[in-house]
């Protein structure tokens, strides 16, 4: 917990890179939809590979939010591996997204979600990933000092006025020395003080933390160095190795002021000497660069590691709005290699004769490159694109042999109105009216466990529709429900806790499906009535169940009303139920499906003339917000695709004349479960259980992605 800063884990932890010993795997908690913590994985990844740990772990993709779906998690998780992490341990997958849980951090990454089908080949492809990031040796000569014990010597909890003013400046420094030698391939371990006095020894000109061995040693802006510490770069340094002070030299020793004098050591007067210095001690690294702007390609990290007899060079793109044209030289490469698709496997022999190298990656693409005896199982051949985001040849540069701009678009499950706002009784009384989310906390949990409720929610129809059900969560242990009036059953009875059954439950295990009498042109009114039974007790918390076999929880949240229809908007938060209308699929939220939570067909049949050739590049074009796109030509599947470059190879599906295409598609449930009252809420990059709560930040207005499709092209291969 709170590993990311230096004065954070001084005030958590102590010092979790020493705590990191004594795990069999050291892991972390990487949270947010970001990758703005390099400090943290460089800190466990080090330690890991510094002790011979079989691999770096991490919990992550939590708070990223209900839009995130494949995309991000391998946007994360390559920027994640290529710094070392070795396993995923994926936040969070709900039995129940019931009440308070489906706030819990999300996205949900389970069974709910529209696009849990489309979950087994990204699972593959993060397992090929954690295990060519795990196997063999990383091959790192940098060692930069942790400046732990400098923050040590400043801390006082006094100080939490200023936000730790003086302990909190080598933070800055540290986390800028880190990105830049990233940015310029420079790859190195983190120092830690106490696994140094512990574990460090010069050998040779080298200083060795265990398994690893360091010819240059960095020490990042420090007031403070441990007197073994500077023992060790001492006679590192007498005996040949490259020390580098940057900035300044520290003053203290042991925390007492003292000289801090190793006579061979350089001083660097700022960052960008500092790293020119070390860079000029790795002639051989990897060179990546950005063929646009004719320099280095600082987006892209790189990992190499050492198996056998080859090496293992990954390359990632951590930007991930951005495709860049690279020129990669990398070593190894003109002896004989292959690059691997992590996305299936297959891995194809790179052309001899060339020591580099030149493609482009997508935004998040990431390349594997096999250098030595691994490549000798490739196949003969080069491939135009790998589906991890790398295209060796620009696929749309010629002219378009078929333009698709308009596609059958068909739902594959119900639509849905959001009822999100209510008027709330309890104990007989109207306590509240507004949306749910401003009663949660304030009313409905605090009160009494047993007090009666009353929640009351109305929307309009445009038109008499039969055949609707309401989602209402826990309604097998309701009283009463009633719409229009007429009492209503669930389908499911009161204990009756699962398996998940599409035909009794609607997404999840708790939302239960009523049917509904017919929709009445103009307002309708659905009414739930019960005891509160219900164990949280603030937001993303909760009591204890003592007797859970008695226990028959009900909630107060929103209602998800479902059936063949559109949505018309009336005003800002404000739908109202109309006939239903074929959807373009080029964005939902306007098209009449603001808030559909399943997955979506697209069709078209297009003919293909001999003149075109044999094979073909299907483009999907303006792919906005969906979660997963599966081809199928003439009923054969293709590919799934789940991030760009958005091209699927369709040649072995075609057939001369009429051809018909079908985008098996899948959105998130981000538009229907929230938080979508927000102002700004699609820029956070954490999303957590107060997110989703009534405050300053309400607008009347739903936030909604903009699930869709523009068009598509079809290029001759």
């Amino acid at each position: 917990m709170a590993e990311d800063t230096l004065v954070s884990q001084t005030q958590w932890s102590g010092d979790v890179m020493a705590h990191y010993e004594f795990m069999d795997w050291p892991g972390i908690d990487k949270l947010g939809r970001h990758i703005d913590q390099n400090v943290t994985v460089k800190q466990v990844s080090s330690a890991a590979e510094q002790l011979g740990k079989a691999r770096a772990f991490c919990e992550v993709y939590g708070c990223m939010g209900g839009q995130a779906s494949f995309f991000h998690r391998k946007w994360i998780g390559d920027w994640q591996a290529v710094l070392g992490i070795g396993f995923v341990n994926h936040h969070l997958s709900l039995y129940s997204m019931r009440g308070e849980r489906k706030r819990d951090y999300p996205a949900n990454l389970f069974y709910q979600q529209p696009w849990w089908n489309d979950e087994k080949e990204f699972a593959d492809y993060q397992g090929r990933l954690c295990r060519a990031v795990t196997e063999g040796k990383r091959l790192v000569d940098v060692l930069v000092i942790q400046p732990l014990t400098s923050v040590w010597c400043e801390y006082s909890p006094v100080d939490r006025g200023n936000g730790w003013a003086s302990a909190s400046v080598y933070d800055r420094p540290f986390a800028d020395l880190t990105l830049r030698l990233l940015q310029e391939k420079i790859d190195f371990h983190y120092g830690n003080e106490s696994l140094l006095a512990e574990h460090g020894r010069v050998e040779g000109e080298k200083l060795r933390l265990k398994e690893h061995a360091y010819s240059t040693v960095v020490v990042p802006p420090a007031l403070n160095l441990n007197g073994a510490t500077l023992d060790l770069l001492t006679r590192f340094a007498a005996a040949g190795g490259f020390v580098l002070f940057m900035g300044r030299r520290p003053e203290l020793v042991d925390g007492r002021p003292g000289p801090v004098e190793i006579p061979s050591a350089q001083l660097a007067g700022s960052l960008d000497e500092t790293v020119e210095l070390v860079a000029a001690r790795c002639p051989d690294r990897v060179s990546v660069l950005d063929r646009r702007t004719g320099r280095s390609a600082p987006a892209v990290y790189v990992q190499t590691r050492r198996v056998g007899d080859g090496l293992r060079h990954l390359l990632v793109n951590v930007d991930e709005k951005r495709a860049i044209l690279v020129s990669a030289r990398l070593p190894g490469l003109a002896a004989g290699a292959a690059v691997l698709d992590l996305s299936d496997g297959r891995s194809y022999r790179v052309p001899s004769g060339s020591d580099s190298l030149e493609f482009e990656l997508a935004p998040a693409g990431s390349l594997l490159v096999l250098a030595g005896p691994e490549a000798d199982s490739a196949e003969p051949v080069w491939p135009d694109l790998l589906g991890s985001g790398v295209l060796f040849r620009d696929i749309t540069a010629g002219k378009p042999a078929v333009f698709l701009g308009k596609f059958e678009c068909r739902l594959q499950e119900e639509n849905v109105l959001l009822l999100n706002d209510f008027s709330l009784e309890l104990d007989g009384r109207t306590v509240y009216q507004g949306p749910v989310s401003g009663a949660w906390h304030t009313h409905f949990y605090p009160a009494p466990e047993g007090t009666p409720f009353r929640a009351v929610y109305e929307f309009e129809s445009a038109v008499e529709l039969e055949g609707c059900f309401a989602a209402i969560e826990m309604a097998e242990n309701l009283d009463r429900i009633e719409f229009n009036g007429v009492p209503v059953k669930p389908r499911k009875s009161r204990g009756d806790n699962g398996p998940f059954s599409p035909g009794r439950s609607w997404k999840d295990i708790n939302f239960t499906r009523v049917d509904l009498p017919a929709l009445r042109k103009g307002l309708n009114q659905l009414v739930i009535a019960g005891l509160k039974v219900n164990n949280i007790s603030r937001s993303g918390c909760h009591h204890r169940v003592e007797a859970w076999q008695k226990h028959f929880p009900t909630e107060a949240e929103e209602i998800y009303l479902c059936g063949h229809f559109s949505l018309e908007k009336l005003a800002e938060g404000r739908y109202r139920v109309f006939r239903y209308r074929t959807p373009a699929g080029r964005n939902l939220a306007v098209e009449g499906y603001p808030f559909y939570s399943g997955r979506l067909t697209y069709r078209a049949d297009f003919c293909w003339r001999g003149r075109y050739g044999g094979g073909a590049w299907l483009k999907l074009n303006g792919v906005s917000w969906l979660a997963s796109i599966r081809v199928r030509v003439n009923g054969r599947d293709c590919a799934t695709r789940r991030w760009a470059p958005w091209l699927v190879d369709i040649s072995a599906a075609l057939q001369p004349g009429e051809n018909h295409l079908e985008l098996d598609t899948a959105v998130t449930l981000v538009n229907a479960f929230g938080p979508n009252r927000q102002a700004g809420i699609k820029q956070d990059t954490g999303i957590g259980p107060r997110t989703f709560v009534l405050g300053d930040r309400f607008t009347r207005d739903y936030q909604l992605f903009e699930f869709g499709l523009e068009n598509a092209v079809i290029y001759r291969r």
